[in-house]
């Protein structure tokens, strides 16, 4: 197996390996995960606190039935 340099990256992806729209995109990329993230958080926070607090198990088990 061969091992590539940054600079022969660069050359195969037919640009820079570090540029602006590659940075930036990797921004964004980072960001979204960041965002999903807390959107699970919050979702499972919530699902923990309507299991604990209501008869949603109950509602549940009752759908399936």
């Amino acid at each position: 197996m061969i091992i590539l340099d940054t600079k022969q990256i660069a050359a195969v992806s037919g640009g820079e390996f570090y540029s602006p729209k590659n940075l930036a995109a990797a921004t964004r990329f980072v960001a979204a995960l960041g965002f999903l993230a807390g959107a699970f958080q919050a979702g499972y926070t919530v699902g923990q606190w309507l299991n604990t607090n209501t008869s949603v198990q109950r509602w549940i088990s009752d759908a399936l039935e």
